[in-house]
């Protein structure tokens, strides 16, 4: 990074949105929790939503079934059946009644492969515009919802990025219903290709793919057309001809399709296989950008902030690199980071440029990485002496006292009073879990789980979730369950994961307490008993945990394990929604829609009786 002029610069422009203000920001306290909470940013969440729990010490948690009516709308009594009901209807390309049932089954199913597939088939659909008006940042922050380690897919039907290969359950069932259907939708028919691109719940077939890819652009379907071109472009399962590649990525851009105009808009903006022009370049860019595309977004950003191709406007560029940045674009936030360090279009703040930059590099961008150790070497924000010595806990912590220790990397981890550093919480975690201390053992395996400060490794985070429940600590029993349902850092064991929720649940640990209740409902690693289910769901909800009233919720709508009650579901939906729960919300949402709809069929046949007296 080039030295800057030392003067601070005040422009009178309004601040930029921090991230350390965001309500879903991936570097909140919290990191994420078994069938709750979602977050949009692109870290890999864990199964069935079970991604953030708390890195300090405060040990607290945050984060319908169906829908009965006689037309049956979105839902039935029967999650299952709703899932099915939706790939039929999929399959015949009826986008809205599908959606409709895809819905409930992706807020109300504790069915993890079914809740998986669903809502990452809700969110490509609002990415495309299948059945629903087109909304890129919401198909975005659906598909990543739907992630899980055994369920990263968001990408693969978007972009040319590598997957590895994976034959997890829900990917095979995921490819098994696409494939069932492929000759009757062509959205299956793309995903079959799709998966056998990747090795995704089948063997790859690079020629195979394409094959199929052929036959589907030459239907006019853009996105198939795209991914096509790209296959060209890398020579993937066909020659590679870059001719072929150019012809496809401008058919797919003219037919709406929005990585294909980013796509366009590079090569007019390189000068690839078209004659360069920075004008052609800014309008693909805009098309795209103007449908909510994060990469058009910045890219139409350097635009306006060169002048290429339109008239220089750092304002309009500062806008479009913001709107990147608040989908998560690494880049965006990069060129967020730089604009405080300059004192670019804001005013000068080497704090909030830190807390972009290690946004950005929390997620790979090697420049970020790089401007955070130079503005260290240069004494521009003093690392050092970061203020966490006038922490009460830090004269203790400096003795070597376990538990402080623990306190000065909680502190860190969540940027308490200072400059969030996550290798420096990790420094403290490992100090304090070397001597013993079960919570900084704990914490220390969700920073290996999610990477924090530290190379991602289940295993490792295996490691010291062990260490703590050695000591007999709840959240980390919690956790040995989580990894081994589904198979982080040791082998898929579902009675024991089944054997660590219930010790953490006997110990009244709300989290593992709803998700014991998900054993005994899937029947997971135990006999399936929907009466035992309620009652671990009850249990937790007398805690006040979120999950566990919108699981109570659950089992009144579905009639499982009680008696069916849509009065007494609602009341516990109620219940949740106040806590901000969001299935509880979308759940109450499907109510009021089938009792409207149940009051319009009740007009309907009074009106037919009075006209024909018998």
């Amino acid at each position: 990074m080039p030295s800057r002029k030392s003067k601070h610069l005040s422009r009178g422009v309004k601040r930029i949105r921090s991230p350390s203000t965001e309500s879903e920001d991936a570097h909140s306290s919290r990191l994420s929790r078994l069938e709750g909470d979602d977050s949009p940013s692109e870290m890999v969440t864990s199964p069935a939503a079970e991604s953030h729990q708390s890195v300090d010490n405060s040990g607290s948690n945050e984060n319908p079934d169906d829908v009965e009516s006689p037309p049956e709308p979105p839902g039935t009594d029967n999650v299952q059946n709703a899932f099915d009901q939706a790939w039929n209807a999929f399959i015949e390309s009826e986008f809205p009644t599908t959606l409709d049932r895809w819905r409930v089954v992706s807020s109300t199913s504790t069915d993890p492969i079914a809740a998986c597939i669903s809502t990452f088939m809700l969110g490509w659909c609002t990415f495309l515009g299948l059945g629903i008006e087109a909304d890129i940042p919401e198909g975005y922050r659906l598909m990543l919802k739907s992630q899980r380690p055994d369920f990263v897919l968001w990408f693969f039907a978007l972009d040319d990025i590598q997957l590895a290969e994976s034959m997890s359950p829900p990917v095979v069932e995921f490819f098994r219903r696409c494939s069932a259907g492929a000759d009757r939708s062509w959205v299956c028919k793309h995903l079959v290709a799709a998966f056998k691109l990747h090795g995704l719940g089948t063997q790859v077939d690079h020629s195979g793919a394409v094959e199929r890819f052929k036959e589907l652009s030459s239907d006019d379907h853009a996105v198939s057309t795209y991914v096509l071109g790209i296959c060209y472009n890398t020579g993937t399962g066909v020659e590679k001809n870059l001719t072929k590649m150019i012809s496809l990525i401008i058919e797919s851009a003219n037919q709406g399709y929005s990585y294909a105009q980013v796509m366009l808009g590079d090569c007019y903006y390189k000068g690839d296989e078209v004659t360069q022009s920075f004008e052609l370049a800014v309008k693909w860019y805009r098309k795209s950008a103007d449908a909510g595309l994060r990469t058009a977004q910045y890219k139409l950003g350097i635009c306006y902030a060169k002048g290429n191709g339109v008239k220089k406007d750092s304002v309009k560029a500062l806008k479009l690199y913001q709107d990147s940045a608040d989908q998560g674009l690494h880049w965006g936030q990069y060129a967020i980071a730089s604009r405080y360090y300059y004192g670019k279009d804001v005013d000068e703040d080497n704090i909030e440029a830190v807390a972009w930059f290690s946004r950005a590099a929390a997620q790979g961008n090697k420049q970020a990485t790089l401007c955070l150790k130079m503005i260290k070497e240069r004494g521009l924000l003093d690392f050092a002496n970061d203020g966490i010595e006038k922490n009460e806990h830090w004269p203790a912590a400096k003795r070597g006292d376990p538990q402080a220790q623990f306190e000065i990397g909680s502190c860190y981890h969540r940027g308490q009073d200072i400059t969030q550093d996550y290798t420096k919480a990790v420094e403290w975690f490992r100090k304090s879990a070397n001597e013993g201390n079960a919570q900084a053992q704990f914490n220390l395996g969700l920073c290996y789980e999610n990477g924090h400060g530290v190379k991602r490794v289940f295993r490792t985070a295996f490691k010291w979730y062990t260490k703590a429940v050695e000591q007999g600590y709840p959240e980390a029993q919690n956790k040995l369950g989580y990894c081994y349902r589904y198979g982080l850092g040791v082998k898929r064991d579902p009675r024991m994961a089944y054997e660590f929720f219930t010790k953490s649940a006997q110990q009244g640990y709300a989290l593992a307490q709803v998700n014991l209740g998900n054993c005994f409902a899937e029947g997971e690693g135990v006999s399936p008993s929907h009466t035992k289910a309620i009652q671990w769901y009850r249990k937790a909800a007398s805690q006040g945990d979120a999950d566990g009233e919108y699981k109570v919720g659950c089992c009144y709508h579905g009639g499982r394990g009680v008696v069916h009650d849509v009065k007494t579901a609602r009341s516990w939906y109620e219940r949740a929604a106040t806590r901000g729960h969001r299935d509880a919300i979308s759940s109450l949402e499907n109510l009021d829609s089938a009792e409207a709809l149940e009051k319009v069929s009740c007009a309907v046949k009074l009106t037919t009786n009075t006209g024909d007296i018998q």
